[in-house]
């Protein structure tokens, strides 16, 4: 499976609108990729070259609802089905101060990993790239963080939805071969350092949430196989075997990219500009679960006690 992930809206601070990261759950076996990128290929082509900028990609911007609900006929819903979930925020209802108090917690524990990585004596190598992480983290914007929050949210639930689909459907082999590609559109520099950022906060969240199994699955399931890991006396799922193939690319070159991109259109209009009600319905439907919408808003934490349970739990 490709899940396929784009943004919309600027994410400003003080903003009144709702702002999005889009999920599209592209299915790849069996001929399933080639098939879908076929159906999109063809759409594109058919629009007038109004809706294209001068390298010829589509603006989505510009598109009619004509042309969207087209999109949603002869791509989305034409076999085999686009899945979608989203994490959606409102700046303006959450704090300044609250989101600076996330923002400078995830500086300390980036700090605080530094610092022990330092302390053990491990590779320069690493010494170093940490070095280099907790200063970037540290020049990351309000508007940056405020991404960051609801990319590393995304990324967690659409792997617990893609599993969940992918049970229900008796498709678990989707699950055995993902592929992130997000557009890298909205970086402002350093794409390793989003990508570390986006693991590490994958895997703190999964040291308390675990990801789904069923407990009818024994070892020699496929799922079970690949993905569980057993470490000094310890299991779980191996959070950098799932996300290996997490890239932030250019969504010229990714058609996945396109497609997300395309649904978070449809989405934005409906819920910021009160349009395309039944197309909205149409994509709740296509949910890759029930719970495929993450409204994201910021709740106070005690900090001294979260940190001791983080540096408790070994940090990193």
């Amino acid at each position: 499976m490709i899940i396929g992930i784009d943004e919309t809206g600027n994410f400003d601070e003080t903003s009144e609108l709702r702002h999005f990261f889009i999920a599209a759950f592209i299915e790849t076996e069996n001929g399933k990729l080639e098939k879908k990128e076929k159906q999109f290929l063809n759409w594109e082509r058919s629009l007038p070259l109004s809706v294209k900028n001068s390298q010829g990609e589509v603006k989505g911007s510009f598109l009619n609802i004509v042309q969207l609900q087209s999109f949603i006929h002869d791509v989305a819903f034409e076999p085999p089905l686009i899945r979608t979930s989203f994490v959606s925020i409102v700046p303006s209802n959450n704090p300044f101060t609250l989101i600076e108090k996330y923002r400078l917690f995830e500086i300390r524990q980036a700090e605080y990993n530094y610092q022990m990585y330092l302390s053990k004596g491990s590779k320069k190598r690493n010494i170093n790239f940490l070095d280099n992480y907790v200063k970037w983290l540290k020049k990351r914007s309000v508007r940056d963080y405020l991404k960051m929050s609801c990319l590393k949210h995304l990324l967690k639930d659409t792997f617990h939805n893609a599993v969940v689909l992918s049970i229900l459907n008796d498709r678990i082999e989707e699950t055995l071969n993902f592929s992130y590609k997000i557009d890298r559109d909205f970086l402002t520099e350093e794409n390793i350092f989003w990508e570390h950022y986006s693991r590490m906060s994958i895997r703190n969240y999964t040291q308390r949430n675990p990801f789904p199994v069923l407990d009818t699955w024994d070892d020699n399931h496929p799922f079970i196989k690949k993905y569980l890991l057993n470490d000094d006396d310890k299991s779980g799922i191996n959070i950098n075997l799932i996300y290996k193939n997490l890239k932030f690319l250019n969504s010229k070159d990714h058609f996945e990219i396109r497609i997300a991109d395309l649904i978070g259109i449809i989405i934005n209009r409906f819920y910021n500009k009160g349009q395309m009600p039944e197309e909205h319905t149409l994509l709740t439907l296509a949910g890759a679960t029930n719970e495929s919408h993450i409204e994201l808003r910021l709740q106070d934490f005690d900090e001294e006690s979260t940190f001791k349970e983080y540096v408790e739990n070994g940090g990193d």
